[in-house]
């Protein structure tokens, strides 16, 4: 069962998110749009600040989350040509649009994966340059 936490401002209280406990890779430091002080957000790390134990947890953790989402879109898939084709496709079929369900999901998992990594090693590399 999964954690869900509230994040609030410490100083006015105002909610910043509501979500699931997890390890993020972003900039870890948010304005309150409420009283804009500056927060640091605990949960949300720079790629090379990780750990390595916490990079391989990150990346199983995307794997598994991707897979939930692929099957997800191939029973949803699989769904509305069985809605809309009713038994025009046989199961060699429903093998195919399962792997090219999951394939797609990866793929776009992937691809933003690579963008939060570069994005986080520039805002790392800004902030050593400022140091």
């Amino acid at each position: 069962m999964a954690l869900y936490v509230t994040r609030k401002c410490p100083n006015c209280r105002f909610v910043l998110e509501r979500a699931r406990d997890y390890i993020a890779i972003g900039d870890s430091i948010v304005t309150c749009p409420n009283c804009s002080q500056k927060i640091i957000l605990e949960h949300i790390n720079e790629w090379e600040d990780l750990s390595l134990w916490w990079k391989i947890r990150y990346i199983l953790t995307e794997l598994y989350t991707c897979f939930l989402w692929g099957l997800g879109v191939v029973i949803v898939l699989y769904g509305v040509t069985e809605y809309l084709f009713k038994n025009l496709f046989q199961d060699a079929f429903f093998l195919i649009l399962a792997l090219v369900g999951l394939f797609a999901t990866y793929v776009i998992r992937i691809y933003l994966f690579i963008k939060e990594i570069k994005e986080s090693k520039e805002r790392t590399a800004k902030i050593r340059e400022k140091v």
